[in-house]
């Protein structure tokens, strides 16, 4: 079995009620996560998420990714 593809949505905002939301993409990452193979293994695995800032270096798991991207 092949793994799937990690696809990360994420708004460049923090959640406002009412207003901005992952929410706002969530037939998107359904349909993504429904993708299948013709062994009906799924081709995405799809994480949805809204930012949100420690105070420190902003998102947690954006600069988590930043530090990894530029590792040796």
């Amino acid at each position: 079995m092949v793994k799937p593809i990690r696809i990360l949505l994420q708004t460049t905002i923090s959640t406002t009620e009412d207003d901005w939301s992952i929410f706002r993409f969530s037939m998107l990452q359904d349909y993504l996560a429904s993708i299948k193979d013709e062994a009906g293994n799924s081709l995405f695995e799809v994480t949805g998420r809204d930012y949100e800032s420690n105070g420190v270096d902003g998102d947690p798991v954006l600069s988590s990714l930043l530090k990894k991207s530029h590792a040796p």
